[in-house]
């Protein structure tokens, strides 16, 4: 076992307003003894990963979410962000993870959630709240996630600003993919300079549109 630390930089594009942002940085863990042919100690891997966008914030306020294919085993992550301070509702059987919460002022919300795929996953997943809010939602997939403690460390920052700082993560095993998720208040991201400064792994960046509405990204990397 053993500890490292890295310190990641978000470069937020330039926006008409300072950006409410929520960062969390949290750590996936590869199983000690990998069943079959997997080799020891492999970091999880990257499967694939679906997004949603609810532009404007009538009725109704859910969003749904594809679920990428894969096989049973993966692990699924939900990432689901609205504007504002709310309470978003998971389907039954996804567990919400700690490193959930809201950015600065209450302007924006982030809500996570996991579960391990076992094929009775419908095609689609729906996400409500309370409240006329905009959303963005993405539910991602990773192999090789230890089934018995599959999350690590998690660390939060919260601030305003165009540029977000990742904050560092311990890890608790070698080969820990960290998982580097951001959410703001306010639209507008440049793809181009968004991501973590070293992050492998961009995987993708959605916004609802407009300076009122809410934005997400996700990179990640092996430690």
């Amino acid at each position: 076992m053993r500890a490292e630390r890295a310190v990641l930089r978000a470069a937020i594009a330039t926006a008409p307003l300072t950006l409410a942002f929520l960062l969390f940085a949290i750590a996936t863990r590869a199983p000690s003894a990998p069943p079959l042919a997997s080799a020891t100690g492999d970091a999880p891997a990257w499967v694939g990963g679906e997004t949603a966008l609810k532009v404007g914030s009538g009725n109704p306020q859910t969003i749904a979410v594809a679920v990428p294919t894969g096989q049973a085993g993966d692990l699924l992550i939900a990432i689901v962000a609205t504007d504002g301070d709310r309470t978003i509702v998971a389907p039954d059987g996804w567990t919400r993870l700690a490193a959930s919460g809201t950015a600065a002022d209450d302007r924006a919300t982030l809500g996570l959630w996991r579960r391990f795929a076992d094929g009775s996953e419908p095609a689609s997943l729906a996400f409500t709240w309370s409240g006329k809010e905009e959303a963005v939602a993405a539910i991602v997939r990773y192999r090789g996630v230890d089934p018995a403690s599959p999350i690590g460390p998690a660390v939060a920052a919260t601030g305003r600003s165009k540029q977000a700082i990742a904050p560092s993560v311990d890890t608790t095993a070698a080969n820990a993919r960290v998982l580097r998720i951001y959410v703001a208040d306010g639209a507008g991201f440049d793809e181009t300079t968004m991501y973590p400064t070293g992050a492998t792994g961009q995987r993708f960046q959605i916004d609802s549109g407009g300076s009122t509405g809410v934005g997400a990204l996700l990179a990640d990397g092996v430690l």
